[in-house]
């Protein structure tokens, strides 16, 4: 329903008006619905804290009314999405990220996100750096950091194998007196820590390589007869 309205251009000012009704019109501007969404991202891992992704949402049809959405995430504590779609890692998980269309078609869309923080240092502690009584051990311990590392698994290796041995849990065998260097590699970025250990006061062992057997004649030729061997070890010492 309108109202209009005739006014003359010249005189007293003098007009009319009149209702007109209007019905059975078609409407010029059509709705166009969400029909589908997809979320993408160029990849679907973040490795540190404060790590962010971007994910973009594809809308369709291209020509849809209200191409926007609103984006959440299944696990606020792991990661947050602000409303334009980045996503910001918080601890070491997994996130459900959903896109949901705002033109009220409930049309939604997901992608599943590791949080998988990475370690950034390690640092190797030991109640003491030196051994100094024979065949001495020390227990070292490796820190991994930061707390939120989801793997905290370190590779130990000692800098002269021939001075120390360590185990894979960080137990340091001391051989021979010397100074190595004690290093601890994380399993999952590759970052060491190290420290040095000085050796005393050990015993040299040496393997055994060979036994030469010497006597004045290999021949017994006479009854109840001896003959005086000798045996010489390699390496001498």
């Amino acid at each position: 329903m309108i109202t209009v309205t005739a006014r003359a251009n010249k005189g007293l000012g003098i007009s009319t008006s009149t209702i007109v009704n209007i019905s059975n019109q078609d409407s010029n501007q059509t709705t166009i619905a969400v029909e589908e969404i997809r979320v993408q991202t160029t990849r679907s891992e973040i490795n540190t804290i404060g790590g962010t992704q971007q994910l973009n949402a594809l809308v369709f049809p291209s020509n849809a009314s209200d191409p926007s959405v609103s984006w959440s995430v299944s696990n606020p504590s792991v990661a947050a999405i602000s409303p334009t779609g980045v996503l910001t890692a918080l601890d070491s998980g997994r996130v459900v990220v959903t896109a949901t269309a705002n033109d009220g078609s409930n049309i939604q869309a997901t992608l599943t996100v590791d949080i998988r923080i990475l370690s950034t240092s390690v640092v190797v502690t030991s109640p003491s750096d030196v051994i100094n009584v024979d065949d001495g051990t020390l227990q070292l311990m490796a820190n991994v950091s930061p707390e939120s590392t989801l793997i905290k698994d370190v590779i130990w290796s000692t800098s002269d194998e021939n001075i120390a041995t360590i185990s894979e849990d960080g137990l340091v065998q001391a051989l021979l007196d010397g100074v190595v260097t004690v290093s601890a590699r994380a399993w999952d970025s590759g970052v060491e820590g190290s420290k040095q250990i000085t050796i005393s006061n050990q015993i040299p062992f040496y393997e055994v390589t060979d036994i030469i057997v010497t006597g004045p004649t290999n021949i017994i030729d006479i009854e109840n007869g001896t003959l005086q061997l000798a045996a010489t070890v390699i390496p001498d010492s």
